[in-house]
C-alpha cells in the first residue's frame, strides 16, 4: 500500500511502483494527506511447526505458525483448487 515512508522494492518492481503512482496522483496525495504509512504484504510464507492431522475421510486439520504478515489462506491457495467443488489437491 503506498504512502508515507520509504519503499522497499527496486528494480522492475520498484519501477511499476512508481509509474502506477504517477497515473495517479490524486489517491497518492489524498494517502499522504491521511497520513497512511507505506506497508507491504509477504510474498512468501514459511510455515514452521507444520502439524497435521486427518480427522476423518475428507477432513484434514492444519496447525501451523506463519510470520506476521503471512496468512494461511493464502498459503493454501497454493495447493487447493477452490474452483474444484471438491477442492481437491
Amino acid at each position: 500500500l503506498y504512502g508515507l515512508g520509504e519503499g522497499r522494492i527496486s528494480a522492475q518492481a520498484g519501477e511499476i511502483e512508481d509509474q502506477v503512482i504517477k497515473a495517479h496522483p490524486q489517491i497518492a496525495q489524498l494517502l499522504e494527506a491521511l497520513e497512511i504509512q507505506r506497508g507491504y504484504r509477504a510474498n512468501r510464507a514459511i510455515a514452521r511447526d507444520l502439524q497435521f492431522t486427518v480427522e476423518r475421510e475428507g477432513l484434514l486439520k492444519l496447525r501451523v505458525v506463519l510470520a506476521k504478515g503471512s496468512y494461511m489462506t493464502s498459503l493454501l491457495n497454493h495447493f487447493i483448487d477452490i474452483d474444484d467443488p471438491h477442492g481437491q489437491v
